[in-house]
């Protein structure tokens, strides 16, 4: 359970990236109820896999929306009025890609386990009525986003569009492109730091077994 590391006690505040040195700061009088939350959470979770899986990040950005105050806003500054330095807008986006839970998202997993060494690309298969959908490589190889910019990102994520594009449904990029323009930078910010990991995958071709992720998802034979 990873609850204690995402919501620190205030006296382990500085050892996080929810520090206020990092552009967060958490709001003490709310600290007890984010917390019981979130164990809430995670039992439920725990109870229902994989189901869970599929909105785990949709419900906790859903919560992070509702509680915005958790989080103080920036705008290129911090409390002091100094620029927001490029490690502090990673340390933000790693906070807000924890709290979402995108690894659980777009990491493979194998009989409820995340399959190491491939964190963030791709190939988390989930069965819709629609059909079966895998997750993207979100991390800055080629057969990932490596093409992405800033700006790019953060228009997929308010339009739900990759240049002619349509992002499948299965993203929920509608309530993702309710966070800030700050905070989807931060997140961007923290991607670019990810290991860039080669894997294929591609929704709009039949689906076909990789043996690198053990799934079946478009590309797959490729990889």
């Amino acid at each position: 359970m990873t609850v204690s590391r995402l919501f620190p006690q205030p006296e382990k505040q500085s050892q996080s990236c929810g520090s206020q040195r990092h552009g967060c700061r958490h709001a003490p009088q709310a600290h007890g109820r984010k917390k019981i939350f979130l164990i809430a959470f995670e039992l439920f979770r725990s109870a229902h896999q994989p189901v869970v899986d599929v909105g785990c990040g949709v419900g906790l950005l859903a919560f992070y929306l509702r509680e915005r105050n958790f989080l103080a806003p920036i705008s290129g500054l911090d409390r002091d009025g100094r620029k927001i330095t490029r490690a502090q807008a990673v340390a933000r986006g790693a906070y807000l890609v924890k709290l979402g839970r995108w690894a659980d998202c777009h990491t493979p997993s194998e009989t409820g386990q995340q399959l190491p060494g491939l964190d963030f690309a791709g190939g988390f298969v989930t069965r819709l009525p629609t059909g079966v959908v895998a997750s993207a490589n979100i991390t800055p190889d080629p057969s990932g986003i490596s093409y992405y910019d800033e700006n790019l990102f953060i228009h997929a994520m308010r339009e739900g569009k990759v240049g002619a594009r349509q992002l499948n449904a299965a993203m929920p990029w509608w309530l993702y492109g309710k966070m800030t323009d700050d905070d989807l930078k931060s997140v961007f910010a923290y991607l670019r730091t990810l290991k860039p990991i080669k894997h294929r995958v591609d929704n709009a071709v039949p689906a076909t077994y990789c043996k690198l992720c053990r799934q079946q998802h478009g590309l797959g034979e490729g990889n």
